[in-house]
């Protein structure tokens, strides 16, 4: 039999990782306008960029926080092409008032693929080849090249990744999918709060939001819930 022995390590942001800090302070000095972010949010973000992984053992996330300031420039409306769902509302339990946006780094690349590629089918490689070859005819039972090969890809890849990100201009139920920047809306701006995976559970979630009622005590008016 095996066993595991596991430790828990306290970390002094601030005196351990002092480069961190200060990347990050300077990505949300650029990303924010009239928002905030909450110290767990900065921490967090610090964590990230000093590569530790963060989570359950079982369950281990590492996100990127140049991504995460880029959809809040997103909601700060400095720029940038919006390409991920959201915002959305909590509707119910403890977090409504509360909102969230998806926001997109590489590693989310695959799942937005596998989404897309299920809904386009193979419909989509063909219409690739025969704007290629000309006809269904000229592509049926063609012999593959290489060239065939670099169009498929093309299809599969760059085409559907653009298709899927270009459709977050209907609305915020489309576009990329990713993981979850929690905020909430305030008199005085955005008030940027945590970012955790979907899969959280709302007691986790809640245990995020309540820890940020001390940077934002406006956050028990939005989401009485937390409080």
């Amino acid at each position: 039999m095996s066993s595991e022995t596991r430790q828990t390590v306290e970390l002094d942001i601030e005196r351990d990782f002092p480069a961190d800090c200060v990347y990050v302070d300077v990505l949300l000095s650029r990303a924010l306008r009239r928002g905030r972010a909450s110290r767990l949010l900065r921490n967090q973000m610090v964590v990230f960029a000093a590569d530790v992984a963060m989570g359950p053992a079982n369950d281990r996330y590492l996100y990127d926080p140049a991504a995460i300031c880029q959809t809040i420039e997103v909601l700060e409306g400095k720029g940038g092409r919006d390409i991920t769902k959201g915002p959305s509302r909590f509707t119910k339990g403890p977090l409504r008032g509360l909102e969230y946006k998806h926001f997109f780094q590489a590693s989310f690349m695959a799942q937005n693929l596998l989404n897309e590629s299920r809904k386009a089918g193979p419909g989509a490689i063909y219409r690739k080849l025969i704007r290629r070859h000309g006809s269904y005819a000229a592509v049926d039972g063609r012999r593959l090249t290489q060239e065939d090969l670099g169009l498929i890809t093309e299809a599969f890849v760059t085409d559907s990744f653009e298709r899927r990100a270009a459709q977050r201009a209907k609305g915020p139920r489309w576009g990329l999918t990713g993981e979850h920047l929690v905020f909430a809306r305030t008199a005085d701006g955005m008030r940027y709060l945590f970012v955790a995976p979907h899969t959280s559970a709302e007691a986790e979630l809640v245990a995020s939001a309540r820890a940020c009622i001390a940077d934002f005590p406006a956050l028990k008016d939005v989401a009485p819930g937390i409080a």
